[in-house]
């Protein structure tokens, strides 16, 4: 396996200011099920809001990168980390096994 690191997301948006710490390999993952839900928890925790987690100042520039779709996969990211996140696109809409829809973070350009 390889180094492992943390990536932070930080950033604004409607709801204030948001940060999280994520534990994987250093040059991106796939975030789990339970990652995925952290994630989406810190950008909008509110119960019962629907904003998405957007609308606001958006990420810090040293913030990691989330991918959430297969098609806004950034040229220069490992082919193995993005057919990582269009597998786990495929098992989310086949079964719904998934509870939390996949996210790929990068780390910060």
């Amino acid at each position: 396996m390889g180094k492992r690191s943390e990536l932070q997301i930080s950033g604004g948006n409607f709801h204030g200011p948001y940060r999280a710490t994520f534990r994987g390999p250093a040059a991106g993952f796939v975030l789990s099920d339970s990652q995925a839900r952290r994630y989406w928890d810190t950008l909008c925790g509110l119960s019962g809001c629907t904003c998405g987690g957007g609308y606001g100042d958006g990420p810090d520039p040293d913030s990691a990168n989330a991918i959430t779709s297969a098609d806004e996969v950034p040229a220069n990211c490992p082919p193995d980390l993005a057919r990582a996140l269009a597998a786990a696109e495929r098992e989310y809409h086949a079964s719904n096994a998934r509870r939390e829809f996949p996210i790929l973070l990068l780390p910060s350009r």
